[in-house]
């Protein structure tokens, strides 16, 4: 009786050289293949999370400035207004407006509130920052004493809202009683007791922020103090 083969004897089969290497080499490609998948999903994971966190940043500074903008008011009667004092200062760059602040935040009351852009130093980015001063009708410019270095008190302080910011751009829907276009959008507004009806805020980045910024447009009150 001749040989057999270990199949027709009936012994163990067992994988060749060349399937083991096959094998090894198909679970290889699936590991890569999978590996990938995993990190590919981590990073859009990641992206996700960034990306939720730079719109929350943004829409809470939009929500500060809308609740403020909205409470816009002129104080009346304001007898011992200053020389050149404004209780409205709307310009390209710059928003003074008097407000009301609620307790909780500090000594509630009315305040001076200053929204522009500040310029960092040199080879700094700008930044978005908001000033606030407890308003007094003899004093309109102590808003402009609050220094860069000043502490908050709480009465008043400095605060950057946003950095990497290129630059800030106001504009203002008029009132057919400031001479005006109340159709029309204008980057300054007059000197008047009048508030704007709207109040637009368009904020631009500097390259390569992942920072976006939805055109803020507010509604004033259009209400003065005591009517």
């Amino acid at each position: 009786m001749g040989p057999c083969k270990r199949s027709a004897c009936g012994g163990a089969s067992g994988f060749t050289l060349v399937e083991l290497l096959v094998a090894l080499t198909l679970f290889g490609v699936i590991s890569v293949v999978i590996m990938g998948g995993l990190r590919f999903g981590t990073r859009v994971w990641e992206t996700g999370n960034d990306r939720a966190e730079v719109l929350a940043e943004v829409d809470a500074v939009q929500g500060i400035l809308r609740r403020y903008m909205a409470q816009a008011i002129v104080p009346q009667p304001f007898g011992q207004r200053a020389e050149d004092s404004k209780l409205f200062l709307g310009e390209p760059d710059r928003l003074r407006l008097v407000a009301v602040v609620p307790a909780h935040i500090g000594v509630g009351g009315l305040y001076q509130v200053e929204i522009a852009k500040a310029d960092g130093d040199v080879g700094e980015e700008g930044a978005l920052e908001m000033k606030w001063s407890l308003f007094r009708p003899d004093d309109p410019f102590r808003i402009e004493d609050i220094g860069e270095d000043g502490e908050d008190t709480l009465v008043g302080g400095r605060r950057l809202l946003l950095r990497g910011v290129e630059s800030i751009a106001f504009a203002y829907l008029g009132d057919s009683s400031t001479g005006l276009d109340p159709f029309e959008w204008n980057d300054t507004w007059p000197d008047t007791d009048v508030l704007p009806a709207l109040i637009s805020l368009k904020v631009t980045f500097v390259g390569g922020s992942q920072l976006f910024w939805p055109e803020l447009v507010v509604q004033t009150r259009l209400a003065r103090a005591g009517r």
